[in-house]
């Protein structure tokens, strides 16, 4: 495979194709003669650096619960959702561009699509609408 950059590096420096290009790690050699690191790959249990991109997309949330017989547990459920009412899921590079449109997203549901609403805790309560930042493309919680 030929490194188009080093070539083009080693042509600003007065080197042509036949010098060597490459060290004695196999790895290609930078306009100074140094040999490059490889790129770190990314941790796969770190989904800022392992996803592509980020999604900030509406979810429909509610409050799954069994009684004192089932040990009292509970906990959020929500599935992403789409309609004609709701704003647009939105991509995003970095989880910090992700985060700020998840802020502006939750204003815009808390001030249309969740108006008039019973609050997630409430048993009379049929979920409300939430902005959620994923890794990657949108899915329902928990998994």
């Amino acid at each position: 495979m030929r490194n188009y950059t080093a070539i083009a590096a080693n042509a600003i420096n007065g080197l042509d194709e036949t010098d060597d290009l490459w060290g004695p790690n196999g790895r290609p050699l930078n306009a100074f003669g140094e040999e490059l690191e490889p790129d770190p790959e990314p941790d796969p249990e770190d989904e800022d650096t392992a996803a592509p991109f980020f999604m900030v997309a509406p979810y429909l949330v509610w409050r799954q619960c069994g009684g004192p017989e089932e040990g009292g547990w509970y906990y959020d459920a929500g599935e992403p959702v789409l309609g004609a009412w709701l704003p647009a899921p939105v991509v995003c590079k970095t989880r910090a561009e992700a985060n700020g449109a998840q802020e502006v997203m939750q204003a815009a549901l808390d001030a249309g699509a969740n108006a008039g609403l019973r609050d997630k805790y409430s048993v009379f309560s049929s979920g409300v609408y939430e902005a959620h930042v994923t890794a990657g493309y949108p899915h329902a919680f928990p998994g």
